[in-house]
């Protein structure tokens, strides 16, 4: 798949250069059958590969397309596409500026510093690119503003389990417990940088948590899962508190922070008034109750 993109990429007019990044750029042995192919066309238009995915046909059969527009993490548009042979392959497309910007900076983005490969550059434009750091790049601990917004974000999600779980709703308690284990990461990644030892490489979304989290609170996080049944997600909503709490008051000692016990209080003695094993509301006809 990769050959036929080089290939189709010298041919084409509107493609400058051709970048690979993700694993299989990187070259740190994390890349297996499974990884995705993440490439980026730099285009004087690339306007035009967006007017139409006729282009993407030209590497094999197409499944499905998810097109995603530019953010403010990730200004570029990119369209997502799994292959009908299973591979899948991200395409971002850019112009010049997205690697001049990184030129001018003398400052890799995180997606480039992490590694990356130059397939084509017909003009030259990222011969001054700086090479790819040997190490992961230092995330900062949090302030005391992000940390206190981490645990509101927590302890707020948290105010609902009980609730939805007293009314029979599970797919709404879990929907908010999922909530409590995003703000969860966060924290857990922060403390995994406070107390591990460098260069420790929490990247996004959980990756390599079983490398990064210390053996003691991956135990405990494997509490924090559990079924689609009111007894199962009660655990783990109860393994969820203690091991964000845990992580918690660590990491605000260790990085000079303060962790808001107020909120702590206020919550669980909510939680205790609102606890489905001691309330339980009736909708209409013995079912679950309403908003």
């Amino acid at each position: 798949m990769l050959a036929r993109i080089v290939e189709w990429a010298r041919g084409c007019a509107d493609v400058d250069a051709l970048v690979l990044t993700g694993s299989l750029a990187r070259g740190d042995s994390t890349a297996d059958a499974w990884s995705d192919i993440d490439i980026e066309i730099i285009s004087p238009s690339p306007e035009r590969f967006l007017a139409s995915d006729r282009w993407i046909n030209d590497f094999g059969e197409v499944a499905i397309v998810m097109r995603l527009d530019g953010d403010e993490h990730h200004p570029w548009p990119t369209r997502l596409v799994l292959y009908a042979d299973g591979v899948r392959v991200d395409f971002t497309l850019a112009d010049a500026q997205r690697v001049t910007g990184m030129i001018e900076n003398r400052q890799l983005d995180a997606l480039y510093a992490r590694g990356y490969a130059v397939l084509i550059d017909k003009r030259g434009q990222c011969e001054s690119l700086p090479p790819p750091l040997p190490i992961p790049q230092s995330t900062p601990l949090p302030t005391q503003v992000e940390l206190s917004e981490a645990i509101g974000r927590f302890w707020f999600e948290a105010t609902h389990v009980p609730k939805y779980l007293a009314r029979g709703e599970l797919w709404l308690a879990s929907s908010r417990h999922w909530a409590m284990l995003c703000a969860l990461l966060q924290v857990a990644q922060w403390h995994a940088l406070a107390h591990g030892k460098p260069p420790v490489d929490v990247w996004y979304g959980g990756r390599g948590v079983s490398e990064w989290l210390a053996p003691e609170h991956r135990n405990a996080l494997a509490s924090c899962f559990g079924g689609f049944n009111t007894d199962d997600i009660q655990c783990a909503f109860e393994a969820t508190i203690e091991l964000f709490v845990t992580l918690g008051r660590e990491l605000a000692t260790t990085a000079g922070l303060s962790f808001p016990e107020g909120i702590e209080r206020s919550v669980r003695s909510h939680l205790h008034s609102t606890d489905p094993r001691q309330h339980k509301t009736p909708g209409p006809g013995g079912g679950p109750g309403g908003s």
